[in-house]
Order: C-alpha cells, then structure tokens, then sequence
C-alpha cells in the first residue's frame, strides 16, 4: 500500500477527518444549490469523497472554521481533467492520463475503458446541450444524506475555501472535467460547506436547500 493510499484512508475515516472542521459563531447549517462558471470550480479536495464528512447522516453542513479547506489541489491537475484535454487533442486511451492508471495498477483496463467511453458519450452530449440539473432530466427519485438534508444522488457537491474559491467534494468529476474545456457557460452544485472568512463571498445565483420540496433543485431563470 503506497503512502499516498494510506493517507486517504486515514482521511476517510469518521474520527480522523473530523479534527479537521472547527465549530464557529456563526453555526449556520444551511446549504445551497448554486449556478456558476464551470471554470469557478478551482479545487479539488484530497479528503476522499467516501468520507463520512461529506456524505451521511453525520456530514458537516454550513459554516464550519478549520483546515478543511487546504486539503485539495488544482481540478486542472486531475487526471480526468488531462483525459479530456488528451481526447480534445486526439489522444487514444493508450496516450491519455488515465491509462497511466492502468499502467501503475490502480484500475484495470476494462475500468479505463468504461470510464474512456464514458467522458466520450458525456462529452458529445455536452457539446450539444446545456449543463442540466438532476431536476431538469427527472432524476430526482435517488437521492442521498447529507447531514439532515436530502440532495440529489447525482448532483454534484461543493465547498467554498478561505479565498471564495469552490472545491469540488462528490460527484460530476466527469462533467466538470468536460464542462471546463468545451465551453460551457454555467453548472449546478450543491454548496454544502463554507469557510466563514467567505461568507461574503456565496455565489449570487444561490437558492437555500430546505429539503421541503424537490423545486429547491430547479434551474435558475
């Protein structure tokens, strides 16, 4: 098991990642669904998105202090954001990024392969439409914990850093990864935790999640 492994694991677990996340004044639990520029979504976290402090009945919602938040590196530097760039440019599986994962044994060359095709198939559909929330497609009827609220399974999960800078936590790695490079003018995410120094800085397309009605994920006008 190579260190790097082991340290997300530590990180996964309940009791690890919670000295992370400090209380603050403001306890302030509420979260958002938000529309922004794909090209705002800056981070990526390094705490695993398994972690019970993202997801589940025990997640952390709203305003918490801590260094939650520099736990995370540049979304431009993942390797499905490298894939995506590799087939813009013509790039088979055997030449793109994801394939070093096959190569150092992280996934099989089945899993590449479905994941390959995958960034395709999203990829011309995003070239032809526009970013549409779960609400739009009618996907509402999987859902999942976070904290007391109920989100969609799908919808992608955010937090805001220090700096107002969103970091991407669960879920649409793919889509962003793709939303990032064709152009795409806005997309939707869940905001689910923010630092308190940036609390002046929520996006202005935000509607506040009350988990009373699925129209809490409707698109913005």
């Amino acid at each position: 098991m190579t260190i790097k492994v082991k340290i997300r694991e530590i990180l996964s677990t309940r009791f690890i990642g919670r000295p992370l996340f400090f209380e603050n004044k403001l306890s302030d639990s509420k979260i958002y669904f938000i529309q922004v520029e794909p090209e705002s979504i800056v981070f990526r976290s390094l705490i695993p998105e398994s972690s019970a402090v993202f997801t589940g009945n025990g997640a952390f919602t709203g305003f918490y202090d801590g260094i939650w938040d520099q736990f995370k590196s540049p979304f431009s530097q993942y390797f499905l954001y490298k894939t995506v760039s590799g087939i813009l440019e013509g790039q088979s599986l055997q030449e793109s990024a994801l394939y070093e994962k096959v190569r150092s044994g992280s996934i099989t060359l089945d899993q590449a392969e479905k994941q390959y095709n995958k960034l395709i198939r999203r990829m011309n559909v995003l070239k032809k439409e526009e970013y549409r929330t779960q609400y739009e497609l009618g996907k509402l009827d999987e859902m999942r914990s976070v904290g007391s609220y109920r989100v969609p399974l799908h919808e992608m999960i955010v937090g805001m850093d220090r700096n107002g800078k969103l970091i991407r936590f669960v879920g649409g790695k793919h889509r962003l990864a793709i939303a990032q490079q064709i152009g795409l003018e806005k997309m939707y995410a869940v905001l689910t935790l923010v630092h308190p120094k940036a609390v002046d800085k929520l996006p202005e397309k935000r509607r506040l999640i009350t988990g009373s009605s699925n129209e809490d994920f409707r698109p913005f006008e």
